[in-house]
């Protein structure tokens, strides 16, 4: 459908008609004389759908009707949605909160089940307000997928459509319970537990390196109704992930983790800068950096190239600043780096008089445990032992045409 739209006005039209019919289909399944109240509400409550809904959504294969009908909202989204679904015919068969995945629990404060129709249809109510958050933790590649009543987006569409799911970093569980009941592969796809079995290299969508749903290029967002666009959900998450901690396959160049340090001296940095230069498959060009670490005398010039799998620059999310400044815990697998960051595209002392530069900070995760950076102590006047400045510090300069406005970055500790 995507492929059509994009070839002229006609073919777009025709794509955005088959896939509003294709949802209209889905969602009469499970709402019978409802479904047609069911986009508003989904809008009003700003969740999205998933699982095995949005897959068939996505594949359209019909091969099997979906199970049940997944909806995730945001945190405070739940009571709305339930009052919705109760007043068209569903009951509130089951909370079960208490058994929510044990992997899971961090990102989801609610998990209620309904029924009604002879459906089931499931709630899951995020944490915070970034449901991405949730969409990304999810066992499988294969829910790693949502959408709206207008549009939808895969985080891992080359792998659903060539049949393959892979499990996430919250699969282990899941996987043993699959085997258990003997549904391990699907009618359309095969599950594996991770790509050590590929015959070649992973390249950019290795599961090893780090993602973001702003601007991936391996990402398919794809609207057919404007009213209830997926683009602002998918724009706003500010939640990176990568599906394992390292890659297993052998032809694989990436996810080595060589580069994932917080160099403390002058030594430490010129290693990296080293590991830089001869990094296969190479790193795309970024900026210059001044990096403040912690037992240096002096600041110091470093390379900040793109991050693996990024062929040329577009924006701050893409920089491969982990080089420098620890902003990621290296056994984790999902993190939130936007705080980490501010930039000025001002004078400080002449906020209103713009400059012809901008300047990013970045600054290390406080739950990494960094250490005193003895250098900016040193001149910093007037703090407190509470106000110590602990990691490395990176500034990055870029013209303001190549910078993000300052007010949407939000401030670091």
């Amino acid at each position: 459908m995507r492929v059509l739209g994009n070839t002229c006005s006609k073919y777009r039209r025709m794509s955005d008609i088959i896939a509003n019919s294709r949802f209209r289909r889905l969602t009469r399944m499970f709402f019978n004389d409802y479904h047609d109240e069911f986009p508003i509400e989904l809008l009003r409550c700003k969740g999205v759908v998933t699982g095995s809904v949005a897959l068939e959504m996505y594949l359209g294969h019909g091969a099997e009707d979906p199970r049940d009908f997944n909806i995730v909202v945001p945190r405070g989204g739940i009571m709305h949605i339930e009052n919705w679904l109760i007043s068209s015919g569903f009951e509130n068969f089951e909370d079960a909160s208490v058994d929510m995945r044990e992997e899971m629990a961090p990102v989801l404060a609610q998990f209620r089940v309904y029924e009604g129709y002879n459906r089931k249809v499931t709630v899951s109510e995020a944490n915070g307000l970034d449901i991405m958050e949730v969409i990304v933790n999810s066992p499988t590649t294969a829910e790693m997928i949502a959408m709206t009543a207008g549009g939808i987006i895969v985080l891992y569409p080359e792998l659903a459509t060539s049949g393959k799911i892979l499990l996430g970093p919250t699969g282990g569980r899941y996987y043993k319970e699959k085997i258990r009941c003997g549904s391990v592969n699907g009618p359309w796809g095969r599950l594996y537990t991770d790509n050590r079995d590929m015959p070649i290299a992973c390249g950019p969508q290795c599961p090893s390196i780090w993602r973001h749903t702003r601007h991936d290029r391996n990402i398919l967002v794809f609207d057919w109704d404007k009213r209830y666009t997926i683009r602002g959900i998918s724009q706003n998450c500010q939640t990176e992930w990568r599906l394992h901690l390292s890659c297993p396959n052998p032809h694989c160049t990436y996810g080595s983790g060589k580069l994932e340090t917080s160099p403390a001296t002058n030594m430490q940095i010129a290693d990296i800068e080293l590991n830089i230069i001869e990094h296969i498959p190479p790193l795309a060009p970024g900026f210059k950096g001044l990096l403040y670490a912690t037992l240096c005398d002096a600041p110091v010039i470093v390379n900040v190239p793109c991050a693996e799998g990024i062929p040329c620059y577009r924006n701050l999310d893409e920089l491969k600043v982990d080089c420098w400044v620890r902003q990621r815990d290296t056994h984790a697998a999902h993190a939130q780096r936007a705080k980490l960051r501010r930039t000025y595209n001002f004078i400080p002392s002449m906020p209103t008089i713009p400059a012809d530069y901008a300047y990013t900070i970045f600054v290390e995760e406080p739950t990494t445990r960094p250490q005193l950076n003895a250098h900016v102590n040193m001149f910093s006047r007037n703090r407190s032992t509470a106000e110590y400045i602990l990691g490395n510090i990176l500034v990055v300069k870029r013209t303001n045409d190549e910078a993000e406005t300052s007010a949407t970055l939000q401030k670091f500790h």
